[in-house]
């Protein structure tokens, strides 16, 4: 299984990707982060995105689960057509 995450650095995505890593039923962990991070594995892929663009990396959004810890701060939900709305192909 690939396992995309969003909001992968706060509080509750850290813990949520350490859980995916370890879980030997994902062969793979896609995270969608604003800045680099320390962690490392070789299941684990970091995209550094813009979230003030999703246009610019929603495309590399394929997988098989889609987990978002994104904080309330951030206006991505307005990006695919406000609250209530799903994301591309969902």
């Amino acid at each position: 299984m690939k396992a995309l995450v969003l909001g992968a650095t706060g509080a509750i995505g850290k813990d949520l990707v350490a859980l995916l890593l370890k879980d030997n039923s994902v062969e793979r962990v896609d995270i969608f982060v604003r800045r680099e991070v320390s962690i490392s594995s070789e299941k684990l892929v970091v995209h550094v995105v813009d979230f003030d663009h999703p246009e610019l990396w929603t495309d590399q959004l394929v997988g098989d689960v889609l987990f978002s810890a994104l904080g309330r701060q951030l206006p991505l939900a307005t990006a695919f057509g406000g609250r209530g709305r799903t994301f591309p192909g969902g």
